[in-house]
């Protein structure tokens, strides 16, 4: 597994990580959330030995990166798919990693099939597209047959059937056994392979949750209907003590409220329904909350709990 503990790290009077700690465990895809400046770059380059921290400790299967000797046999990293060698092919750059780490060539052509590169082999990396050097990248960092992936924005670049192949893959890799720790900012495809989130914001852990539970602390429930009479329906709302936004559609989303509750105030009123949906909260939503971005503001008022109950480390 990953395991992070009370990370550390100052650039002058300026802390870019304080005191996180996290782990992810074997069969779990982990998604790691934060925004720009949050500190998860920072984190990210720790545990590869990019960066030295001023305190804590980052390790990868029990050990820090920078004592493993053959390291893609152990974590497989994708970073940044630009950071690729244009001049080589697709072949080409698989085989020096090969080599690097002593991994048979003949593990080559099987991970190029496996990313849907087999076509392209001997393409030039100066041809493909973002979406390709991402497969590449991931080609590469599946090399060593390794016991972590590490990836960093895995789904830039790639089409709406690639996001799909790639959320089914990284759940299929989890399934058999790796530890996958994602960093991204594409909330919905979290959301939708993340077993567990940890969020950070400005260089401490927010949130240690299990995917559905951070959603469901972090965020209410609502209702979404729609009317003709939207104004006066929201009118009405209001006067009853609920909370209501206009939705992205131009419905409302009504916090406080059940469909039941809203129906009957709809029909004490005359006000015709065209439609009422029941709605969980969003990790957009919950994530905005624990960020204090606007549409957020950490309205719960309390310090976050990881997992088990205890408050995360500052």
């Amino acid at each position: 597994m990953i395991e992070v503990e009370d990370l550390v790290k100052r650039y002058g009077t300026a802390t870019a990580v304080d005191g996180v700690g996290f782990s992810a465990p074997a069969g779990t895809v982990t998604g790691l959330l934060g925004p720009n400046g949050a500190g998860k770059t920072t984190t990210v380059k720790i545990l590869l030995g990019l960066v030295r921290p001023d305190r804590g400790r980052a390790l990868v299967d029990g050990r820090p990166y920078t004592s493993l000797a053959r390291p893609l046999r152990i974590v497989g990293t994708l970073l940044e798919a630009d950071s690729l060698h244009r001049g080589r092919t697709a072949r080409q750059h698989l085989l020096w990693l090969a080599r690097s780490n002593r991994i048979p060539p003949e593990r080559i052509d099987r991970r190029l099939e496996q990313v849907g590169l087999a076509d392209q082999a001997r393409t030039r990396i100066s041809a493909f597209s973002l979406g390709m050097r991402q497969r590449l990248g991931l080609a590469g960092a599946l090399l060593g047959d390794p016991k972590i992936l590490l990836l960093d924005e895995p789904v830039n670049g790639l089409d709406a059937e690639g996001i799909v192949w790639m959320r089914s893959f990284l759940r299929d890799l989890a399934a058999r056994g790796t530890a996958v720790l994602v960093s991204s900012h594409h909330m919905t495809e979290v959301a939708r392979t993340a077993d567990h989130v940890v969020v950070i914001g400005s260089g401490r852990v927010l949130a240690d949750l299990p995917t559905g539970e951070l959603i469901s602390r972090y965020t209410q429930p609502k209702v979404r209907v729609t009317s003709a009479e939207r104004e006066r329906l929201s009118a009405v709302l209001e006067d009853a003590g609920y909370a209501v936004r206009t939705s992205p559609g131009g419905g409302l989303d009504v916090a406080g409220a059940g469909t039941a509750e809203i129906g009957a105030l709809a029909g004490e009123h005359r006000i015709v329904l065209e439609g009422l949906t029941q709605e969980s909260g969003s990790l957009e939503e919950a994530y905005l909350d624990l960020i204090g971005a606007p549409g957020g503001g950490r309205a719960h008022g309390t310090e976050p709990l990881a997992a088990d109950g205890r408050r995360n480390r500052r």
